[in-house]
């Protein structure tokens, strides 16, 4: 799927309008101990989904109805870049200066 063009509550949309339960979500976060170079500028999006044991690939467009996702608690634990432990003032600093070509 083409996820540069969703963010994590788009996501989480289609996954339950396939009838799928959403376990992860996530646009350009990282595990707390992941390196910084996991982030990337193009800001994808991650879904981690379940299909109960009875799905059978139809879907009843009648029966989807939308609900707002809790994105906060389907980040499971994943930071975004700005709140990463390793994004420290002075690589906030490189990158601004990275920007400017200095």
């Amino acid at each position: 799927m083409d996820c540069y063009r969703f963010d994590t509550d788009g996501m989480v949309a289609i996954a339950r309008y396939g009838n799928l339960t959403p376990i992860h979500a996530s646009t350009n976060m990282a595990p707390p101990e992941a390196p910084l170079s996991w982030y990337n500028t193009n800001g994808d999006a991650m879904l981690v989904a379940r299909k109960p044991e009875d799905w059978c690939g139809l879907l009843n467009i009648r029966e989807y109805s939308f609900e707002p996702a809790d994105v906060d608690a389907l980040a499971t634990g994943f930071l975004p870049k700005k709140k990463h432990p390793k994004y420290t003032p002075l690589v906030k600093l490189r990158e601004k200066l990275k920007k400017l070509k200095i």
